[in-house]
């Protein structure tokens, strides 16, 4: 039997679905533009606080292990007790913390206040994706989708070109102090003008399942962020490898008894949920992967320097950013389905193509190369959020904007993992360029079977008749 779908229709709000979704981005844009720059700050940030870099990685990392853990809760939460109240409080909470960081005293402290600063920040997207789902129908929602890609992509962007030439002539607690000052901005707007959403009547939050889902997060990212550091062989990191199966099992044998599930997993065999966050996960998982090798690459084996490096990787994002438009334009044209295969199907070409980078090779290759995987990826998202979000109860788009940030985050670590553990592998047996080609080569077989996986998908269908498939699509929500 085939679900109808309540979500065609908008929720009536008091200002145009557009200015929800500026409001809602620019929300989005303050707590998120600061995670890049850090990266560009760990050596400075490790020698005022008499620390390693390596120990300051963790500025970076522990947000990323801390959010892939807890975003299920965040989207849950957003469906319970609405997704303006939970929006409201993650960026008042995101305020407070980004004050907070900026007056850290050591290693530890900033460590601390910016993993929950930026867990809290990172929790206005489940809620933010719901808003945006309620306002669009469901043909329209990928355009908004491809809006929402530019601004995220753009986003670090400008925090890194801007933010660290500011750090580096005041101090970086300025930039905390700055973000501050914008999240607070986009807070007051946020509580004029985005529309309420009720509490879920009669539902309590299922914690058993937040544990059991927690639990085999934790242990599987940790597993993969040790193994390169500690060895794959080192008892910790095969005792995650070991429990986190069996801690996932007892979470979907948990929400097929309980009556409040975290999950509904019959949203796993709709192949509208499931292809497409799989698709989703395994290009970021060779993006992510190939984005921390190519800086590596063009400084240690091309002799490139390092301002250098930083400008061609730059492109890489800003064609992210402008396939977000062109991705919602297409969609409704061609359809979700082709334009998901598309964008996975240049991850994998262009992932592909950085086995062509060598000693010699013109600057216009790697531009291009760097910029077409941007493209591929920017291509992706936006019919990859519409599509799931068109696949649920409306009252469960909080759920599914954590399911897709979840999966991303996960193999999004998974890819840093296994391509740089397939490098350094490779590396003392071939070495230098050899190693990269390995790894480039596993990221290019996982990015084209992402492709396939996209193709599973359906296309929503398009109302006055010009695309609509109502049964072909129906077919891939059962």
């Amino acid at each position: 039997m085939t679900r109808v779908d309540r979500a065609t229709e908008p929720e009536a709000a008091a200002t145009s679905p557009w200015v929800v979704l500026g409001v809602v981005l620019s929300g989005l844009f303050t707590v998120l533009f600061n995670n890049a720059v850090l990266v560009v700050l760990l050596p400075d940030l490790a020698d005022e606080f008499g620390t390693s870099t390596s120990t300051m990685t963790w500025v970076v990392s522990a947000p990323l292990l801390a959010f892939a853990v807890l975003s299920p809760l965040a989207g849950k939460l957003s469906d319970l007790y609405g997704r303006r109240r939970v929006f409201l409080a993650a960026e008042l909470g995101a305020a407070a913390f980004a004050l907070a960081t900026g007056l850290a005293w050591n290693a530890a402290s900033l460590i601390t206040l910016r993993t929950i600063g930026a867990t809290l920040g990172a929790a206005t997207g489940p809620a933010a994706l719901g808003l945006v789902s309620t306002q669009f129908t469901a043909e329209r929602r990928v355009q908004a989708m491809g809006w929402w890609g530019l601004v995220m992509a753009i986003g670090p962007v400008i925090g890194v070109s801007g933010g660290g030439p500011l750090a580096e002539a005041t101090t970086w607690r300025l930039l905390f102090f700055g973000q501050t000052v914008l999240i607070l901005a986009a807070f007051v707007a946020a509580w004029k003008v985005l529309p309420d959403s009720p509490r879920a009547a009669a539902t309590r939050y299922d914690l058993g399942g937040t544990l059991l889902l927690g639990g085999a997060t934790t242990a599987f990212l940790v597993a993969v962020n040790r193994g390169p550091v500690m060895g794959w062989d080192h008892p910790l990191v095969m005792a995650g490898f070991g429990l986190a199966p069996v801690l996932a099992w007892g979470f979907v044998g948990w929400e097929r008894r309980t009556p409040h599930p975290l999950l509904p997993v019959r949203y796993l065999g709709r192949r509208n949920f499931s292809a497409p966050i799989l698709a989703a996960s395994l290009c970021a998982f060779a993006y992510q992967g190939v984005l921390v090798l190519t800086p590596v690459l063009l400084h240690e084996e091309l002799g490139f320097s390092i301002s250098r490096v930083a400008v061609l990787v730059a492109w890489r994002p800003l064609f992210y950013a402008l396939a977000g438009p062109v991705a919602g334009f297409l969609a409704v044209r061609v359809g979700e389905r082709s334009v998901m295969s598309a964008g996975a199907g240049l991850v994998a070409v262009s992932t592909a193509g950085f086995v062509l980078i060598r000693p010699g090779v013109g600057e216009g290759v790697i531009f291009a190369v760097l910029g077409l995987t941007g493209f591929g990826l920017g291509l992706l998202e936006p019919p990859v959020a519409a599509t799931v979000s068109s696949a649920v109860d409306p009252g469960d788009y909080g759920v599914a904007g954590a399911t897709q940030q979840m999966a991303r985050q996960i193999l999004t670590v998974a890819g840093i993992g296994v391509l740089g553990a397939v490098h350094e592998a490779r590396r003392s047996a071939v070495g230098g360029l050899a190693s990269y080609r390995a790894a480039f080569l596993v990221g290019t077989a996982v990015a084209a079977l992402a492709a396939v996986i996209a193709a599973a998908a359906s296309s929503l269908p398009r109302s006055g008749g010009s695309r609509s498939r109502p049964a072909r699509f129906a077919r891939g929500r059962r």
